[in-house]
């Protein structure tokens, strides 16, 4: 039997456990058209599988947002003035580059446009989801900073993190503290 976990919602990424006589077979059935690899096909990354010390064969999970959500951003490129900018300038620009669908990257950071409502789906996206528990600025910056570029990433990541209530609520540094330390009483008598 082959078992299909998708963890998260929407399919943010997904497991495939199997028996070890099996192997081969889904070797083989990587080049039929199977319902389980157009699932996996259709995601908006390359995919890698490989077997782990459990058994599974899973897909590489290090970029956990949406797909639907990367290509909001690739399609929100094409309306931005300030990306236009600097795709008027890329010969001057040695860090920034377009590829064969006309997306800009920053290296091989995907380009975030200057659009409030797709910055604020991608914060909500990599801070609140079940299996980022919460990060907190730095963490979250340097997470989002290996996949995606903007200007001013690091103030907006800041910002977003330290107005998650939840953060506000739970976080140790957030909390109040018990109040002063109360002297213990002398003993009079001896032992």
């Amino acid at each position: 039997d082959i078992e299909l976990y998708v963890h998260g919602q929407h399919g943010y990424w997904a497991s495939l456990r199997v028996e070890p006589d099996l192997i081969s077979w889904i070797k083989e059935a990587q080049k039929e058209d199977n319902e389980i690899w157009t699932i996996v096909e259709n995601l908006d990354k390359q995919v890698e599988f490989h077997l782990d010390d459990d058994n599974v064969l899973w897909q590489d999970t290090s970029l956990r947002i949406k797909p639907d959500l990367i290509s909001r951003i690739k399609e929100a490129q094409k309306e931005d003035s300030e990306i236009w900018t600097i795709v008027e300038n890329l010969d001057k620009q040695v860090e920034f580059h377009l590829d064969d669908d006309n997306v800009l990257w920053q290296d091989t950071r995907l380009v975030v446009p200057n659009d409030v409502s797709l910055r604020e789906s991608l914060l909500t996206e990599a801070h609140s989801l079940p299996f980022s528990v919460h990060p907190g600025s730095t963490k979250m910056y340097h997470d989002l900073k290996q996949y995606f570029w903007w200007n001013g990433m690091k103030r907006d990541v800041a910002m977003f993190v330290s107005k998650c209530l939840i953060c506000q609520q739970v976080k140790i540094e957030h909390q109040r503290a018990s109040g002063l330390l109360q002297q213990l009483d002398i003993p009079v008598w001896k032992w």
